[in-house]
């Protein structure tokens, strides 16, 4: 109820996603699945957050699961999994990043390229 106040009354916000979700989880908690996806489904295309697309879509594979319908929730699981797995991937090339600019400033610093502010005082 509140959520849904709350969207009425700015419905430009920047939170909107998250309202969708929250109004989504009021309905899955009251055992109303249906009603539960058409929030989890448009908080998922609402957000830029990919944490917040991320639980909408498991949120949508338990709820086709309590629905019986486990074809899609099986899709819905699976998307997670990749998400996860791009998430990784893209922690993991961040690192690679991280560690070729520690050694690029390595370098830097055993040519006399670049001083740390010690070395300049």
């Amino acid at each position: 109820k509140y959520f849904q106040e709350y969207l009425n009354k700015y419905p430009q916000t920047s939170r909107q996603a998250e309202a969708y979700f929250y109004i989504a989880e009021s309905y899955y908690y009251l055992e109303e699945y249906l009603e539960a996806i058409g929030y989890y489904a448009q908080a998922a295309e609402k957000s830029l957050d990919s944490k917040v697309i991320f639980m909408s879509n498991v949120s949508l594979g338990w709820s086709y699961l309590k629905l019986g319908k486990f074809d899609l929730s099986q899709q819905y699981f699976d998307s997670t999994a990749l998400h996860e797995i791009t998430e990784f991937k893209e922690m993991k090339k961040g690192k690679n990043y991280w560690n070729a600019h520690q050694i690029a400033l390595k370098k830097e610093r055993e040519s006399g390229l670049l001083r740390t502010r010690r070395e300049s005082q």
